[in-house]
Order: C-alpha cells, then sequence, then structure tokens
C-alpha cells in the first residue's frame, strides 16, 4: 500500500492523509515548503519534509550543498568559491516564489504584513526629513530591513520569529549591515548619475555614457541583491557574502532579474493606485524574495 501523509501546510493548518503526488503538487503551489512538518500515516514523528527520503529530491535547493562560511578564514572562502561557482541543480521559479509568498502572508498577514508595512512607512519618513533624513537612512533603512528579512526567513523555515531571534543577529551584524548598504549605493549611483544626466541633459556624451554603465551596473545591482540577507542571516563578512551572492545569482541571473522586475512592476502598479495595493505587495514581493534566497542558499 503507497504511503499517505498528513501535513502542515503554510497556512499553519493540518491536512491529510495525502498521497506522496498530492504532496509534490502541493509543494509545486505553495501550500507546503521543505520546512513543512510531515508525517506519515503509519508514523508518529514530524519532521520537516525535505528530511523525508522520498522527497529529498523535490526539496533540494540549487545549491543544497552549501555550507555558507561565517568567519575570514581561508578554508571558508575557499568552500564558499568551490561552491557559488557549481552549476545548479535546478533553475530558479520565480511563479513559484510569489505563489509561496501568497500562502505565507495569508496564513500570518498581521505578523508578515504589518511588520512590513511599518518599516516600509518608517523609512519613508526617515527619508523625507530635511537634510538628516540622508545620514540617519544611510544607517537605519538597511537595518529596518535586514530586520523584515529575518522575520520573512524564520517564518519560511517554521518558526515564530521573537524579537530576539531578529534583533540579536542585527546587533551583532549592524555595522556589516551598514557599510554593506553603503557598497550597495555606490554600486547604483553610476547608474543613477548617468540617468539624471541624461534626462536633464540628453547629449550624445550623456547617452552613451549611460549605455556603457547600463549592462555592467544592471548585473550588479541584482547580482548583489543577497548581500544583506547573507550578512543577516549567515553573518558573512562583506566581501565574502558580495562574492557569494554575486557567484550564486550568476547562475541564476535572468531568473532573479525577472523576479525582481516583476516585483517592480507590482510595487509600480500599487504605487500608482493610490498606494493602496502596496498593503498586499510590499510583503508579497518581499517574501517572494527571501524565498528566492532561501531556493538559492538553503542550507540543509
Amino acid at each position: 500500500m503507497d504511503a499517505h501523509y498528513f501535513v502542515i501546510g503554510t497556512d499553519g493548518r493540518q491536512y491529510g492523509p495525502l498521497s506522496a503526488d498530492e504532496v509534490l503538487t502541493w509543494l509545486s503551489d505553495g501550500r507546503v515548503s521543505r520546512y513543512s512538518r510531515t508525517r506519515r500515516d503509519d508514523g508518529t514523528q514530524w519532521v520537516a519534509l525535505k528530511d523525508l527520503a522520498e522527497f529529498e529530491e523535490a526539496t533540494r535547493s540549487p545549491f543544497a550543498d552549501f555550507t555558507p562560511p561565517s568567519a575570514d578564514t581561508a578554508d571558508a572562502i575557499a568552500r564558499y568559491q568551490e561552491v557559488a561557482t557549481a552549476p545548479p541543480l535546478e533553475k530558479l521559479d520565480p511563479v513559484s516564489c510569489f505563489k509561496r509568498s501568497w500562502f505565507l502572508i495569508i496564513s500570518d498577514f498581521l505578523v508578515l504584513g504589518g511588520w512590513t508595512l511599518l518599516v516600509a512607512m518608517a523609512i519613508s519618513t526617515i527619508t523625507l526629513i530635511p537634510r538628516a533624513g540622508v545620514i540617519i537612512g544611510a544607517v537605519l533603512n538597511n537595518l529596518l530591513m535586514c530586520g523584515i528579512y529575518l522575520l520573512f526567513i524564520r517564518r519560511m523555515r517554521g518558526h515564530r520569529a521573537t524579537f530576539e531571534d531578529v534583533t540579536s543577529p542585527l546587533r551583532r551584524m549592524a555595522p556589516r549591515i551598514i557599510i554593506g548598504g553603503m557598497v550597495q549605493s555606490l554600486v547604483t549611483a553610476p547608474l543613477i548619475m548617468a540617468t539624471l544626466a541624461t534626462a536633464s541633459s540628453p547629449t550624445t556624451t550623456s547617452m552613451l555614457l549611460l549605455g556603457v554603465l547600463f549592462v555592467p551596473s544592471v548585473y550588479l545591482i541584482v547580482g548583489y541583491v543577497f548581500m544583506l540577507p547573507l550578512i543577516a542571516d549567515r553573518e558573512m563578512p562583506i566581501w565574502t557574502a558580495m562574492e557569494t551572492s554575486r557567484r550564486a545569482v550568476h547562475r541564476q541571473w535572468f531568473p532573479i532579474f525577472g523576479l525582481l522586475l516583476a516585483a517592480g512592476m507590482l510595487l509600480f502598479v500599487s504605487a500608482a493606485a493610490l498606494g493602496v495595493g502596496l498593503v498586499l505587495t510590499l510583503p508579497l514581493c518581499t517574501g517572494a524574495l527571501m524565498y528566492a534566497y532561501e531556493d538559492l542558499f538553503d542550507q540543509r
């Protein structure tokens, strides 16, 4: 007789008995994740879905053997260089990231959606402060965003994040996060300046400069998108996080670019509609990005 399973879905409810094929369908649809608590119908022990041998292949991430470095040692750096350049086991699916994010958000909107919106409002308020807003934002904005990243990551891994779970890594990694955010800003600065120069004075020189900067700048902006989550979650040094993110994303660059483009379009449309839709799309897009992070860097 084929085995059947009971699972805790991403909405926090128990379902079952389900066949193996039904579990795989739910996994594809985002109704369960690799971290969902699961037990066989003939057993009593609940384990993560990824820990069941029959679902090992389906729940394996593209970098299943990734062991992130947490210190500036030669062995750790050699390890991340070896793994980050390895070919992925599967292609990242942006649609699946949004699906899983949707189920996650609706299962715990008060916490995930509420905190995301509060942080977004705080960042917007800081930005509006005359003169000092730039300095305050450089210190606080990325710390606030990393707090949201950690909140989502903990929830995706099947845990209810406490205040200490989120703030403890931020306190330890605050200098790295602040400096890392400044480095990210420096990467985007040339493209922004060239775009503004072209918009204000569309000369041949400015358009040529924009054309030269566009491709490498976009490549690096996408490539470094997981730098801050790696610092906050895996406590990596800045350069290690930058290179780990870039090397991993390089193998999945177009899917990650597609995810960011779709998220940007959703946020733009929501903002254009009097900002009402941002209540849902902000946490949805944040969750999709963090699911992509988990798919790339999941440490089994």
